[in-house]
């Protein structure tokens, strides 16, 4: 649990965080953003004592208890493809398996099948000793603190499997402008050789309500990115102007609040908030009456990365 701290605090202090909204509406609520994904953990939970799949260049050695003579050692070739030894009947090619995917515990499954009905006639006793491994790493990009490294982060070479939570904390943890709400997770996948992008993951929600059984573990080589909050500006009558960070469903009286107040003589009932159109098309302006928000008539508009508020002066 210890490992989690910086998260968790890091989540709380986000937790005031930008939705999205529908334009031209300016008064969606926090709930309305469409969410990045939570899923619940598969039937019976992650697997986190599952083996690491073999990788090309890892060193093996079989042995066949049957037949000493059937014993060879061998290095997974980059195609994942290895020929097994004297399984050719009649002049024909040895049996090849594509180790793809598969544990030690798999490929000694696969190789008692092919024993069994070529060069023994019966399944055998296999054992698959992994006596050299590659290096097995994940590679977390994005905003996080240790971003300046090559962004590797080494999977344990035994015990439990490494989940994305606890990557992101071997890179140093989120960098302050983290977005740990739309986390990525890239991966081959096995059977095609070709990359995919895993639907976006909450992270924030995960560590704000708790739900540790939903921490997906990782596979080697694993693209993970952490994507950067983007920032909202206000202008004008107000005591500290400048750009601050959007955090997830932040509020025009959240902004205003952190931008330190409004000064005295502002136009309370006339804030302006300039807003991209749709595909970044233009720009819309809105006009906020901040009294009738203090006063509970008035929604509170979710503010979205991008927008500019500006607070007029006025001697009315």
């Amino acid at each position: 649990m210890v490992l989690f701290l910086p998260l968790l605090a890091w989540a709380a202090s986000a937790a005031a965080g930008c939705g999205t909204m529908d334009a031209p509406s300016l008064v969606s609520s926090p709930d309305e953003r469409t969410a990045p994904t939570l899923p619940p953990p598969p039937v019976g939970g992650y697997n986190l004592d599952r083996p690491y799949p073999l990788l090309p260049g890892d060193k093996i050695t079989i042995t066949v208890l049957d037949d000493p003579d059937l014993n060879f050692p061998a290095t997974i070739p980059s195609d994942g493809v290895i020929e097994v030894f004297r399984t050719g009947k009649d002049g024909s090619p040895n049996e090849r398996i594509p180790t793809n995917s598969m544990t030690v515990e798999d490929l000694e499954k696969a190789l008692r099948e092919v024993y069994a009905r070529t060069v023994l006639q019966k399944p055998p006793y296999v054992q698959v000793t992994l006596t050299e491994a590659v290096k097995r790493v994940v590679y977390v990009m994005g905003a996080v603190k240790a971003e300046g490294t090559k962004g590797e982060v080494e999977l344990p070479k035994a015990g439990q499997r490494l989940t994305l939570s606890r990557a992101i904390m071997a890179a140093g943890g989120p960098a302050e402008d983290g977005d740990l709400s739309a986390v990525t997770i890239s991966r081959k996948d096995p059977s095609t050789g070709t990359e995919v992008s895993l639907p976006v993951f909450d992270l924030d929600r995960m560590l704000r309500e708790n739900l540790f059984d939903r921490d997906p573990p990782l596979e080697p080589n694993d693209i993970i990115k952490v994507p950067r909050l983007g920032r909202v500006w206000i202008t004008g009558n107000i005591n500290e102007s400048g750009s601050f960070l959007c955090t997830k469903g932040m509020t025009l009286t959240m902004l205003i609040t952190e931008a330190g107040g409004l000064k005295a003589f502002s136009a309370r009932s006339d804030i302006r908030v300039l807003r991209a159109g749709e595909g970044g098309s233009g720009q819309r302006a809105y006009t906020v009456n901040y009294n009738d928000i203090l006063d509970g008539v008035a929604p509170d508009p979710v503010l979205q990365p991008g927008d500019r508020v500006a607070v007029e002066e006025t001697w009315y």
